[in-house]
């Protein structure tokens, strides 16, 4: 089962998919953003929420994917083994990637998004990763348990309760908060940094372009700041470990 949403105007794109996998890739040869929804089912869950999926064209390009798993509820993440499994309210269990709404199985949704360079994202989910492939201007991205990568980011804002997040380069503002999982920050050339965990590692690495304020915050899980010394970073652990 396949769908695909374009637009041909200019501006964000904002992608609400619950469970999943999306993959963004960055085109120079595109000016509008399309997004194509696909699964392996043929029938079930992911086939019903991608035929109720809905898009809005007005100004840029918005898909909402509607999450058909029950209603309510938290998300439970338990790990055991190498496995992992999240239970997300409505009798709804994911495994391994693949979900079981009322002891059906789904292979789930993948999103495949290609978007023209500089192009601003925002993305919500409780269970999808993303992965985002090419230099973007703005990423906003939040999810529960899945993570977070992408590769050259101007302005991010990413938020997980047990994924990761892992970023190549910023190159203007991050503000990472992840309650379990860590934070990485391959290189970082902005002009303002504020990291966070709980139980998550913190890395980032400073160029000397960096200036303004850079804070990292964690519970118990370490931080790991290079090139950083010019920015008199505040940080803050309780049972970690604060390493250059």
């Amino acid at each position: 089962m396949e769908r695909s949403f374009t637009t041909t105007t200019e501006g964000p794109i904002s992608l609400d998919l619950p469970h999943g996998s999306a993959h963004v890739t960055v085109a120079k040869t595109v000016k509008t953003a399309t997004v194509r929804l696909h699964t392996a089912d043929s029938e079930g869950p992911s086939v019903d929420a991608i035929r109720r999926a809905t898009a809005g064209t007005l100004l840029g390009l918005t898909v909402t994917v509607p999450d058909l798993g029950g209603g309510g509820g938290g998300v439970t993440v338990i790990s055991t083994g190498g496995y992992s499994s999240v239970s997300v309210g409505g009798g709804t269990v994911i495994v391994n990637g693949q979900r079981i709404t009322g002891g059906q199985i789904s292979s789930g949704i993948t999103a495949h998004v290609t978007v023209p360079p500089d192009a601003t994202l925002t993305f919500r989910s409780k269970s999808a990763d993303l992965y985002v492939v090419g230099p973007v201007a703005s990423l906003n991205a939040a999810t529960a348990s899945g993570s977070i990568e992408a590769g050259v980011v101007g302005t991010l804002t990413a938020k997980t309760m047990s994924g990761d997040i892992e970023i190549n380069a910023v190159t203007d503002q991050v503000i990472a908060n992840s309650m379990s999982g860590s934070v990485v920050i391959g290189s970082y050339s902005g002009q303002h940094a504020a990291l966070s965990a709980m139980s998550g590692s913190l890395a980032l690495s400073a160029t000397p372009a960096s200036s303004g304020a850079l804070s990292a915050q964690t519970m118990s899980g370490d931080i790991r700041l290079r090139g950083a010394r010019h920015l008199n970073p505040s940080t803050s652990t309780m049972s970690g470990r604060v390493r250059p």
